[in-house]
């Protein structure tokens, strides 16, 4: 059977939001010593968002908390943190300065099928 192209979906205002996507760029360090993160431009995507399932909360790195999980359906390629250094993409839900904050904390690359599938756990900025 050959994939399922589920792309429309995602621009549909019946099945998806937008959300703000918040992209780590490379860090500074001061004369000091301390890193300081830094951000590439917010951009605005539109994904499927929806609470993380039991399956996919079995899924989610160790250690990573279990309280407020979404599943995040999107044409975006999404990034999360690797061994290289590189940084979590942040997903932002309901707008700036008061949405909730999301950190990538598991990526399903279903690009074949016209998205990527992220695991998002809530964190406090």
């Amino acid at each position: 059977m050959p994939p399922i192209d589920i792309s429309e979906l995602n621009g549909d205002d019946d099945f998806a939001e937008v959300i703000i996507l918040r992209r780590p760029g490379v860090p500074s360090v001061g004369n000091e010593g301390v890193v300081t993160p830094t951000y590439l431009p917010d951009q605005r995507i539109v994904a499927t968002v929806q609470p993380a399932s039991d399956a996919d909360l079995k899924q989610m790195p160790e250690g990573a908390s279990l309280t407020d999980v979404i599943a995040v359906f999107g044409a975006t390629a999404f990034r999360i943190a690797d061994q290289s250094g590189a940084q979590s993409d942040v997903l932002i839900r309901g707008g700036l300065p008061n949405g909730k904050f999301y950190r990538v904390a598991k990526l399903e690359d279903r690009q074949k099928n016209g998205y990527s599938k992220v695991l998002a756990e809530r964190y406090e900025p």
